[in-house]
């Protein structure tokens, strides 16, 4: 799964002051992995890509459809659908 602004839910001003209140000898991160040179033999790091705005018709159901399912980003839903197309047949 792609992680965006549009699937991290915000949290609230209350809940964001208890986090950060949490001093970082008190964080456990035993079950974090240690990145190590060989990480980055296996792995790559990725930039974002960069979107371009387009003008594009879908039919009106379609958009409706889009717009009552997904509230705000409707546009990146469309983007997600295509990108996962594209990658089943690129």
């Amino acid at each position: 799964m792609t992680v965006t602004r549009n699937t991290i839910k915000p949290i609230s001003d209350e809940r964001f002051n208890e986090l950060s209140a949490v001093k970082d000898d008190e964080i456990d991160c035993s079950d974090i992995p240690e990145i190590d040179k060989d990480f980055f033999k296996t792995h790559e790091l990725l930039a974002p890509i960069k979107k371009e705005k387009i003008t594009i018709r879908i039919d009106s159901d379609v958009l409706k459809w889009l717009k009552k399912t997904n509230k705000k980003g409707y546009q990146s839903v469309i983007n997600q659908i295509i990108r996962t197309y594209y990658e089943s047949v690129k």
